[in-house]
């Protein structure tokens, strides 16, 4: 490797050349001394140059351990957080279950299913729901006069019914129960199976209640749920077919029963549903 003097030094050395009154061997001297000075200066430098290399090297070492580290951490906060959110999701599922009286809806699924209906318009989107139980035909009695006797006159009910084979389904009104035999329309009324995930909607200006003194809680005119005796849990219900005109959606004979026709019920709950 040739080694190559500064520019400033090269002039120095002329200077000190050009100085009267030394001899060439102090000259000579002087040049040496200096080119030996600016070698140690060079290997210095160099030197310094090797170590900042290496902190640099250290250093990118350190921030690819640390860029690491931090993946690391921000994937078990994420865990963390999503855990965190589980455990809160469950427990407000089972605060949303205890605040509501039923022996049939006992799955947060289906009362959301329900309540997400129930909210389907911009004035009840950012309600509270509350579900007010006037009626349980295993507690109260199974006859439809006391279903009528806790039932009549209040707005905004919702029947759920739960068949002896273990399915659920039901239906909910504005109109208010009075036992006076007439076909009532309700164009906000709806259906719905919680087996099926699946929601029904009257059709416009169709029947969406029987209310007859002689039966329980009757959803259509003969297309839907209908007791036929006075005692419910001992009468054979039907359910509605695919040619039923009172209500959209169903793709098959009796879908919301399984495809049965008729069927036992095994409990029977009324609720008034509050908005708050």
């Amino acid at each position: 490797m040739v080694f190559e003097l500064p520019i400033h030094k090269i002039k120095e050395l002329k200077l000190s050349v050009k100085e009267k009154g030394k001899s060439d061997q102090e000259k000579i001297e002087e040049l040496y001394d200096i080119v030996l000075n600016l070698k140690k200066e060079n290997s210095l430098l160099k030197e310094e140059n090797i170590n900042i290399k290496k902190i640099l090297e250290n250093n990118e070492k350190l921030m690819k351990e640390l860029v690491k580290r931090i993946e690391i951490n921000e994937n078990k906060i994420n865990t963390i957080e999503k855990e965190n959110n589980k455990v809160l999701e469950e427990k407000v599922k089972d605060l949303k279950l205890k605040d509501i009286d039923s022996k049939i809806l006992t799955n947060y699924e289906n009362i959301e299913l329900i309540n997400k209906r129930l909210k389907n318009s911009d004035l009840l989107k950012d309600k509270n729901i509350n579900y007010k139980l006037l009626y349980r035909a295993t507690r109260d009695g199974d006859e439809a006069k006391i279903f009528h006797e806790k039932c009549d006159n209040k707005k905004q009910i919702l029947a759920v019914f739960k068949t002896t084979k273990g399915l659920i389904f039901g239906w909910y009104t504005e109109i208010e129960y009075n036992g006076k035999g007439n076909n009532v329309k309700d164009n906000k009324a709806f259906f719905f199976s919680c087996d099926l995930k699946k929601i029904y909607n009257v059709k416009k200006d169709r029947t969406a209640i029987c209310d007859r003194i002689d039966l329980g809680p009757t959803f259509g005119n003969s297309t839907a749920i209908i007791c036929v005796s006075n005692k419910m849990l001992d009468c054979k219900c039907q359910t509605c077919d695919i040619n039923s005109s009172c209500f959209d959606g169903i793709n098959s004979d009796y879908e919301i029963s399984n495809g049965e026709k008729f069927f036992y019920l095994q409990e029977v709950e009324v609720f008034q549903i509050l908005f708050q």
